[in-house]
Parts: C-alpha cells; sequence; structure tokens
C-alpha cells in the first residue's frame, strides 16, 4: 500500500497488480482479467476499475503493461481506431504508438499493416516514420 501510495486493493488481482508493482518488475502480462464482456452489457464484475488504476500506477513507473487482445481491460479489445476519443468519427482515424518509448499519434492508413494489437504494445518499428 505504501509504496503504490493507495489503500484501494479491492480484488485479488489488484492485489497482484499491486506485489508487482512493489516487487519492480520489468513487465506484467494479464490474460483472463475481464470484468465486463461485450455480449452482456448489462453485466459486470466489481474490480476493473482498481485494475485499471493500479495499471496506470504501473505504467507510470515504466512497469511494461500487456493485455490479452480480447480482454476488456483497459479497452484492449476495443478497435483500434476507436482508441481515441473524438478521433474515431474522422475520415482518416488517429492511432496511438509508441515510437521510441514515445507515445505518437499517426493516421491509421500510415500504420494499418502494423496495427494487429493494441495500440499501446506496437512495437516501435510499427509507427517509425
Amino acid at each position: 500500500m505504501n509504496d503504490c501510495r493507495t489503500g484501494y486493493f479491492n480484488n485479488t488481482v489488484a492485489y497482484a497488480i499491486g506485489f508487482a508493482i512493489a516487487a519492480k518488475v520489468a513487465e506484467i502480462h494479464l490474460y483472463g482479467i475481464d470484468f465486463s464482456y461485450k455480449g452482456y452489457v448489462h453485466f459486470a464484475e466489481a474490480g476493473r476499475a482498481n485494475c485499471e488504476f493500479l495499471l496506470s500506477i504501473a505504467i507510470g513507473r515504466g512497469i511494461k503493461v500487456g493485455i490479452a487482445q480480447e480482454s476488456s481491460l483497459l479497452d484492449t479489445n476495443e478497435p483500434t481506431k476507436s482508441k481515441l476519443y473524438g478521433y474515431h468519427r474522422l475520415a482518416e482515424p488517429l492511432v496511438v504508438g509508441l515510437e521510441n518509448d514515445r507515445f505518437v499519434a499517426k493516421k491509421y492508413s500510415e500504420v494499418k499493416d502494423s496495427v494487429e494489437q493494441p495500440p499501446s504494445l506496437l512495437p516501435p518499428e510499427a509507427l517509425r516514420t
């Protein structure tokens, strides 16, 4: 709790993420961690917000986070072109990815062949100019 500077741990996955942060791991990979489901819009399990909050702490500390592509966690299962609110309505939507360890936004047409995984996890070479 002191390392993460929070007392917000409302499920076992949150404890695992908090432990990983405190242990200063280099990467966290999550599979089967779904708190909401596209086919069941009226059903959601408690804990998603807590896990996403802790993952943002991890990302802020430079821990790489990998999430299964079909997971709703961090909206990973949402289409790449829908990640940036407002821009998704453009004829040429912007997508976000990493380039030299910095986040950049590029036109989808410039990177569409490289977008097979969530844009925040794209390899840097996928967005090179």
